[in-house]
């Protein structure tokens, strides 16, 4: 149900991880208040997931009738409340919500907690304003406020989205599309050194040389094995080794800015590179770049790839840049700031930094980026 509340992630190989069955499946309730909780809960219905129960509460109880209201919805609602080990409301916002103090009432009376799911689109203004329907809910039940944690495809700052963000609604491919058997990643896909970006001119680039380490994770985590990571950035002075990188910035004949790596068997990495500068870019008036660098995950099979992007601690450009803050929420935004970890560094050669990445779940990072 989850990926029908914000957008859908493409499934990402674990490989050699094994899954620990559910003991004792539990029943659920998920009643869809409004248009938009309508509009959820009947797609949630038509995937048949097991032990759910789907009441779809569309109509309006403002003019008095409420019996009529919830017989609209179809189904024993009293009887699958009853029945079901826990309940969930689902409404987005600007839904009517006036029938949530029954389905609250009649829960309550058999002693079953509630909670709404209050859906808001990672693209709405103000996201965190309560407005009558949140209002509504939280005199009710209890509320669970619920944003994409992955920027918008159109964020209108950050002006190259308007160009390519979708003009379409997007297709929903079946469960497991993504999903390929084996790693297909060969192993020798990654050469000796290739996580270290520092070793491969005549001498050693210029700048602040740095040991980049990390673990992938799920959202239980437990570790992403022998999965491919990729990184790309800029040199010290900010300009990328790439001929649509053209502004006025030198070029470090030692350093190509590209590295990859696999996890090991604890879901780690490590990278040897150098700290990146920032650069101007033609989004706005005195636009730059804070320093970045760049992540794809590569699961165990391309087609699974992810994207994402780690910045630094106190870089003053990260309030002011319209990729970072594309990502709704403040504290999912923190997540894409690294921290400082001398003891992974070299000593009186380099310093050391830690960027953990959460593929899922509430905690998890950001990706599109």
């Amino acid at each position: 149900m989850s990926a029908l509340l914000g957008r859908a992630r493409p499934a990402f190989g674990l490989p050699g991880r094994i899954q620990e069955a559910n003991s004792k499946p539990r029943s659920i309730a998920l009643v869809g208040l409004g248009e938009g909780g309508a509009a959820i809960a009947r797609r949630v219905a038509a995937e048949r997931p097991a032990n759910l129960e789907v009441h779809v509460l569309s109509k309006s109880a403002r003019a008095g009738d409420t019996v009529a209201a919830i017989q609209a919805g179809g189904g024993d609602l009293q009887r699958d409340l009853a029945a079901a080990d826990m309940i969930f409301i689902v409404a987005c916002r600007g839904d009517d919500v006036g029938l949530a103090p029954v389905v609250s009432g009649i829960a309550h009376g058999r002693k079953h907690p509630v909670t709404a799911l209050y859906i808001v689109p990672s693209d709405a203004d103000g996201h965190g304003e309560e407005d009558e329907t949140l209002k509504t809910l939280r005199g009710a039940v209890e509320v669970l406020v619920v944003a994409s944690l992955d920027p918008p495809y159109l964020y209108p700052d950050y002006r190259s989205t308007r160009l390519r963000s979708p003009r379409q609604p997007l297709l929903e491919l079946p469960e497991g599309s993504f999903d390929v058997p084996g790693p297909l990643v060969p192993r020798g896909f990654v050469r000796d050194k290739d996580n270290d970006l520092t070793a491969h001119g005549k001498g050693a680039p210029l700048g602040e040389k740095m040991v980049l380490v990390g673990r992938i994770t799920d959202e239980g985590a437990r570790p992403v094995r022998d999965s491919l990571v990729e990184i790309w950035q800029a040199n010290a002075s900010g300009r990328y080794h790439h001929p649509g990188d053209n502004h006025d910035a030198p070029l470090d004949p030692n350093f190509l800015g590209i590295g990859r790596t696999f996890t090991d068997a604890d879901g780690n990495y490590r990278f040897v590179t150098i700290k990146p500068g920032s650069y101007p870019w033609q989004n706005h008036a005195f636009a730059w770049r804070p320093q970045h660098i760049h992540f794809s995950l590569l699961g165990n099979a391309p087609v699974q790839r992810l994207v994402t992007q780690m910045y630094f601690p106190g870089d003053p450009l990260l309030a002011i840049d319209p990729v970072a803050q594309s990502i709704p929420d403040a504290k999912a935004r923190e997540r894409l700031i690294c921290s400082l970890a001398l003891e992974t560094g070299i000593e009186m050669v380099s310093l050391g930094y830690r960027f953990d990445i959460v593929l899922a779940g509430a905690k998890s990072t950001p990706l599109g980026l």
